[in-house]
């Protein structure tokens, strides 16, 4: 690996784990539920595609693309080459959280009562709800899907540039 490959691989691992310390409120992986209720299930699918497999087609395609630059690139354009294109993965986050906020109903329960009524008085404490989220104000859900849109896009134009 080149320069460039090597800065972004770091600076990738370090972003997408902090973006990875956001999720834990949202349960976005709650492989326990998986199959138990289906908006657990639609959860952890959008999951797994937005916040695991478009990043990693993300990354494979970066570090292709940062190939190009190859190891006689100028040390502050490898730095930015490297870390620029890694800012990416937070837009990935925005999309994610964006969806979340346009079709809540989707992916969690209103609150307590809504769980019971559906018969799923197990998650009552232990499932995060639209109500405990915060997630009433749906119609700001364009915000975070135009910052991503934003992030990914600033963020890939290095990209372009090899």
């Amino acid at each position: 690996m080149n320069a460039s490959q090597q800065i972004f691989v770091l600076f990738f691992a370090i972003f997408w784990g902090t973006s990875s310390n956001a999720w834990p409120r949202w349960k976005p992986f709650h492989w326990t539920f998986f199959g138990s209720s289906r908006r657990i299930t639609m959860r952890v699918i959008l999951s797994m595609v937005l916040l695991n497999v478009i990043p990693v087609i993300y990354f494979a395609w970066a570090i292709q693309r940062l190939a190009h630059i190859g190891s006689v690139a100028p040390n502050t354009k490898a730095v930015l080459f490297g870390v620029v294109p890694a800012f990416a993965v937070f837009g990935l986050y925005r999309f994610w959280f964006s969806v979340i906020e346009l079709f809540p109903t989707v992916f969690y329960y209103r609150d307590a009562a809504d769980m019971a009524r559906a018969g799923k008085d197990y998650l009552i404490c232990v499932e995060p709800s639209i109500e405990s989220l915060h997630l009433k104000k749906a119609w700001w859900w364009w915000k975070n899907a135009f910052f991503g849109l934003l992030y990914v896009a600033i963020s890939s134009l290095p990209l372009f540039w090899v």
